[in-house]
């Protein structure tokens, strides 16, 4: 959220630093006057994870698609979060190598 602005959307990618969020299409413009470096609260879950929810905050630092993709960086996010983070991109990234084939 935005300050009291909700924006519900899906988290494209994520690293134990920031994300890129993407704003669920039928949501309220961003409020005015929302600019990289306006503070957020985001508030997730990660698949399979058994702590139902996240909530870290963080900085907008790039505005894309006239608002619908937000770069997230978090703030001083607890090394636990960041384990969390890193455990699930090494899973999902285990998952993928093993289940994905690329040809040139």
């Amino acid at each position: 959220s935005v300050g009291e602005h909700k924006l519900p959307g899906t988290i494209l990618n994520i690293s134990k630093s920031g994300c890129l969020f993407s704003v669920q299409a039928d949501t309220a413009p961003l409020p005015q006057g929302t600019k990289p470096d306006t503070e957020l609260s985001l508030t997730f879950t990660l698949l399979h994870e058994t702590v139902a929810e996240f909530t870290v905050n963080g900085l907008i630092k790039k505005i894309a698609k006239d608002g619908q993709e937000l770069g997230l960086e978090f703030v001083d996010p607890a090394q636990d979060f960041q384990d969390r983070v890193e455990r699930y991109v090494a899973e999902v990234g285990d998952h993928l190598g093993h289940h994905c084939s690329f040809q040139e």
